[in-house]
Order: structure tokens, then sequence, then C-alpha cells
């Protein structure tokens, strides 16, 4: 399970609430996030979040075992970037088209207690009441970043599917201009988190 944005591997129940649906099955969660304390978490830019996925993968035994990848939202843009070769399939739900990175940054701006420092470290309340110390290389990572790019290429390797919210509150757009054809997409109502 590859989780998104600043949060952990458990949170809001989805993971979990997935894996309990498959309890024969073998479940890996693991935290992308450097976890300062019980609600506050650092975020590393995306190249660390890559190298900390393909750790992760390289430390399973996949002889005789099919291995799919579950993603949400900028997990899925991880996995896509590491872009593996022996997953079955990967399924990502509500992923960005895009990043938007003004429009992000100004959606967190207005909330109480927020600092944005675009040249230090930004501090991001969450909905949750959690806290994500956001550094100034996450948010250039983000721009150095093509998601549509990287899905094309992880659609060559895996059966890739994209399951979009039609409610999503987080991303402006639920389109994805010059995605491989290859890439199925399942939209159904829902917003960022269903």
């Amino acid at each position: 399970y590859s989780h998104g944005f600043g949060t952990r591997k458990d949170a809001r129940g989805m993971f979990t609430d997935i894996a309990a649906l498959f309890p024969n099955r073998e479940q890996i969660m693991f935290d992308y996030n450097e976890i300062v304390d019980e609600t506050t978490l650092r975020v590393p830019p995306l190249p660390a979040q890559v190298e900390i996925l393909r750790k992760v993968l390289a430390a399973i035994d996949v002889s005789g075992r099919t291995v799919d990848l579950v993603a949400h939202s900028q997990g899925g843009v991880i996995a896509a970037m590491l872009c593996p070769t022996f997953i079955r399939k990967t399924i990502c739900i509500t992923p960005p088209p895009s990043f938007e990175v003004e429009r992000f940054i100004d959606a967190f701006r207005h909330r109480p207690g927020a600092v944005v420092d675009m040249k230090g470290e930004s501090r991001v309340p969450r909905k949750d009441r959690t806290v994500s110390l956001v550094p100034a290389s996450y948010w250039e990572s983000l721009r150095q970043t093509d998601p549509i790019l990287h899905y094309n290429q992880l659609a060559l390797h895996t059966e890739l599917v994209l399951v979009v919210g039609k409610q999503d509150d987080v991303f402006s757009s639920n389109e994805f201009p010059g995605l491989n054809p290859r890439v199925r997409i399942i939209s159904i109502d829902g917003d960022h988190n269903f």
C-alpha cells in the first residue's frame, strides 16, 4: 500500500479497511514520512519517497507470488515514478492528474496555524488535527513531476487502474489528458478519501 501526502500508512482507515477485505493475503503497509511525534509528520521530497518504496519492494520475496499494489492519491505517483516491473496490478485511488502546486499551497495557507515558507519548512495543519512539516525541496519536487508521464510508463509494466472520485475535493480536475489508452479509468461517486 502506497499512501498519499502527509499521512500515515493507516490514516483515515482506507488501507486498513481494504486489507480487512482480504484476510488471507499478506498486506504490507509502511510510512513515507518521518514521524516527529504523535500528531506531526515531516514529508520528504518525492524522490526520497520513491527510494522508500524501492526498499520496501526489494524486501519482498516475489518468487512464485503475485504482487499487487494499491496506492492512494500521491502514493500512485510515487509508485509510477518507481515503475516496478514485477507488479501484476496497480490500483491508484484518486490519483492526481497533475500537481497544481500553487493551488495546493493556497488550500493550506489560510488554515489556522499554517506557515508557508517556500525557502524553508512549511507547517501544514490537516483536517484530522495532525500537522505535516513540508520542506521547500518537497514543493520543488512536485513542480518537476508530471504524473501522466509516469502513469504512462507504469502502464507498460503492470495492469494500471485509476479509480477516480467524481466529487474529488482535492484535485480540480478528473481528466487525464494524454494518458496511455492501456490505463483503465473507473469513475465513481466519492470524494478524495471515499
